[in-house]
């Protein structure tokens, strides 16, 4: 999975879906490296998924890969007014104002 983020080589979601839902954490978070460099809204859900993960470096990921997404910002910004996980609105918190978008409580 390293190998393929580095090399940015194109996968598809579903191949990736799998990779997602692993035991090891390491694996969870490049699978969501790969899902944002796919830029496939079809992705957004499941990055989605990820932004409730228990490591930290997995929701990070997901949150940072849904920016890369053609409408992963504004689909963040959904899950931040919408959620009722503490993980993922602080997650998108972050990810939106990293990106420039100050979130209002």
């Amino acid at each position: 999975m390293k190998s393929l983020n580095a090399l940015s080589f194109p996968l598809k979601i579903e191949e990736l879906t799998k990779h997602l839902q692993s035991d090891m954490w390491q694996e969870r978070m490049m699978a969501t490296k790969l899902v944002g460099k796919t830029r496939d809204e079809n992705g957004l859900s499941l990055l989605e998924q990820s932004l409730k993960d228990s490591h930290f470096l997995v929701r990070s990921n997901a949150a940072q890969s849904m920016m890369k997404i053609p409408t992963g910002t504004e689909y963040l910004v959904h899950v931040y007014e919408t959620t009722d996980d503490k993980f993922s609105k602080d997650m998108a918190a972050e990810w939106l104002e990293k990106g420039g978008i100050t979130v209002v409580e």
